[in-house]
């Protein structure tokens, strides 16, 4: 799948997904489940790549690669917010107070066009699997209904 582009009538089956309900909590939020060789098929140019995306990513995209991603984030500054408590002792100007993170899911709200485009650009190696992964709407199933995702962009 990544050495040619083949017409989305042979790939919508790949890329079909059972929508499960996950409890948050406060709210239900839809999961689509994938095939699961779609997994595997994109660990795989992920690891042939990784070169690539890490320099094509750079420092804007924390968790490009990274086996903790943003848990990792949140690991190292509680580590240093633990270090500066210590070091500030009962110091109420050296205190290190607040930790705030902003971790919105970049997959729902970018643009599926864009993102195809800029993967030709910049991670060139992995476009065309990217490309024939995500250039057509994934059907969606529920209990015998059936949806297509038309926006964004679906993780996996």
């Amino acid at each position: 799948m990544g050495r040619r582009v083949f017409e989305w009538d042979q790939v919508k089956a790949f890329m079909v997904c059972r929508l499960v309900a996950l409890d948050k909590c406060l709210s239900v939020h839809p999961i689509g489940i994938g095939e699961a060789i779609r997994r595997p098929l994109g660990k795989t140019v992920m690891k042939e790549t990784r070169e690539e995306l890490q320099e094509a990513c750079g420092a804007d995209q924390l968790c490009s690669g990274l086996m903790g991603g943003l848990e990792g984030g949140i690991h190292a500054v509680r580590e240093l917010w633990e270090t500066l408590t210590q070091e500030a002792g009962d110091d109420p100007e050296k205190a290190f107070k607040t930790l705030l993170i902003d971790a919105e899911n970049a997959f729902n709200a970018a643009n599926r066009t864009a993102g195809l485009w800029n993967a030709r650009i910049l991670w060139p190696r992995a476009s065309t699997f990217l490309f024939n992964c995500y250039r057509g709407d994934a059907e969606l199933f529920l209990r015998g209904t059936h949806r297509i995702t038309t926006i964004g962009s679906r993780e996996g």
